[in-house]
This record gives structure tokens, C-alpha cells and sequence, in this order.
């Protein structure tokens, strides 16, 4: 496998003892994020597929939606 020379963003580097906090946050809020979820699609029901996207299971594309908020935060 070969190493994609066009890495986006740019590798940060931060302290890990200095985020700790923040981190725990944010796994917080995914957790209960990703519960309220859960239980609408016992209340509502299961959502339609999307076209294009019927390989993911609706859990996957929740997480995949996560990565893209992370990923794009400055």
C-alpha cells in the first residue's frame, strides 16, 4: 500500500494530558448523541436508504457524518 502524499488537514500535533478534558467531552456527546438516535428509530421507525448509499447500514452513516464534522473543524 502506498502512502497518499496529500494529507488533509495537515497532521496537528497537541497534547494529549492538555485535551484530556475535552476529549472525554466530545466522546460524551457522541454517546449520547448516538443513543438519541437510537431510540428515535424505535419511536419514528427506520429511515429510508439513501440512493447511492444502500451498502452502509444507517449506524455507519451516522459515524461517517461524525468523522465529517470532526474532520472539517478547524
Amino acid at each position: 500500500m502506498q502512502k497518499s502524499k496529500c494529507i488533509y488537514p495537515p497532521r496537528r500535533q497537541v497534547n494529549g494530558e492538555l485535551t484530556i478534558g475535552e476529549n472525554i467531552a466530545d466522546n460524551g456527546g457522541l454517546h449520547e448523541s448516538f443513543c438519541a438516535y437510537m431510540n428515535s428509530k424505535v419511536v419514528l421507525g427506520e429511515e429510508p436508504r439513501l440512493p447511492g448509499l444502500e451498502s452502509y447500514t444507517p449506524e455507519q452513516l451516522f459515524f461517517i457524518s461524525y468523522s465529517q464534522v470532526i474532520i472539517l473543524t478547524p
